[in-house]
C-alpha cells in the first residue's frame, strides 16, 4: 500500500470532509462486497490527500485491518501508527496489538516495550470507562506474583451466553507479550469445549473454569461445579499458574505475531 500511496499523492485532492466523501464511500463499498483491492486503493487516495489528520483515520483504520487480514503485518503498523492509542473511550486493543507485534517482528525493543506498556494502561482504562451501558469491567487490584505485576479486573459485561468473569492481566517478563488468566463459565455448560469435562460434570449444570490465555494459545487451568466460586479462590489459582510463567520468562522479544490477542484484552472493542 505504501508504494500506491506513493503513486496517489500527486494526484490527491485537498483534505476537506466533502473533497474526501466520495472516496470514503467507494471505500466502504468495496469493504461490503470483499474487495480487499478497490478498499484499499480509495483509503490510499484519502491518506494521500489527508496524511496524518483525523480525516485519514477511517481509512487508516480499515486499511490496516485489510493489510493485517492479508498478513502485511508492517504496513498495517504504518497505516495505525497515526491513530491515537491512548484514548481509552475510542480504544480498539487491534491498532496496538498491530503496532508492538510490528514492533517485535522487526526486533525494535524499545517500540515493543513502549507500546505494550501502553497497550496494558489502556486496556485497563477502556474497561471501566462509564459506556453507554455502563463500564464493561471494574478495577479490583493490582497485586504482585514472584515480581511480576498483576491487574485484576471484574468483567461486568460479556457475551449474553457467557457469566460473569475475572481477568487477570500480567507480563512474565520484560521481554514478554501481554498473557491473561480468565474466568467464567457458560449458562448452558454443554457450550464448553473443554476436554477436563466429563459428560457427568455438564450434566450437573453451569460449569465455571479457569484459562491461561497467551499468543500461542489457550491451556485450561482448573474447573469449579456450579456455584462461582469466591474472588479468593480465583486469585489464588491465578496467582500459582502467574508464578509459574514468572519462572520461564522470555530471553528476548519474540519475532512472531501473537495469534491469540483478542482473547488476552477481550470486550472493549464488541
Amino acid at each position: 500500500m505504501l508504494e500506491l500511496l506513493a503513486a496517489i499523492a500527486l494526484q490527491s485532492a485537498e483534505c476537506s470532509q466533502a473533497a474526501i466523501a466520495p472516496a470514503e464511500q467507494r471505500m466502504s463499498a468495496a469493504i461490503r462486497i470483499n474487495d480487499a483491492d478497490a478498499a484499499l486503493t480509495e483509503a490510499a487516495r484519502i491518506i494521500a490527500a489527508c496524511g496524518t489528520s483525523p480525516l485519514s483515520y477511517n481509512a487508516r483504520f480499515y486499511g490496516g485491518l485489510l493489510e493485517r487480514e492479508r498478513g502485511n503485518i508492517q504496513e498495517a503498523a504504518e497505516l495505525f501508527s497515526a491513530l491515537p492509542r491512548d484514548d481509552a473511550e475510542f480504544f480498539y486493543p487491534v491498532v496496538n496489538w498491530v503496532i508492538v507485534q510490528a514492533a517485535a517482528m522487526r526486533g525494535d525493543a524499545d517500540t515493543f516495550h513502549s507500546e505494550r506498556d501502553l497497550l496494558r494502561e489502556t486496556y485497563g482504562q477502556a474497561l471501566v470507562v462509564p459506556g453507554q451501558n455502563g463500564p464493561r469491567g471494574r478495577f479490583i487490584e493490582r497485586f504482585e506474583v514472584a515480581g511480576v505485576y498483576v491487574d485484576a479486573f471484574e468483567i461486568l459485561r460479556s457475551r449474553p451466553d457467557y457469566m460473569q468473569r475475572y481477568l487477570f492481566l500480567f507480563v512474565p517478563g520484560p521481554d514478554d507479550y501481554l498473557q491473561a488468566v480468565s474466568f467464567g463459565g457458560y449458562a448452558n455448560s454443554r457450550r464448553t469445549s473443554d476436554s477436563l469435562a466429563t459428560e457427568d460434570m455438564l450434566a450437573q449444570g453451569p460449569l465455571w473454569h479457569g484459562d491461561l490465555y497467551d499468543c500461542h494459545g489457550h491451556q485450561t487451568l482448573t474447573m469449579f461445579r456450579a456455584e462461582a466460586p469466591d474472588y479468593e479462590t480465583i486469585r489464588e489459582t491465578a496467582r500459582r499458574r502467574i508464578a509459574r510463567s514468572a519462572e520461564i520468562p522470555a530471553e528476548h522479544i519474540p519475532a512472531r505475531i501473537c495469534a491469540f490477542d483478542h482473547f488476552i484484552t477481550p470486550y472493549v472493542d464488541e
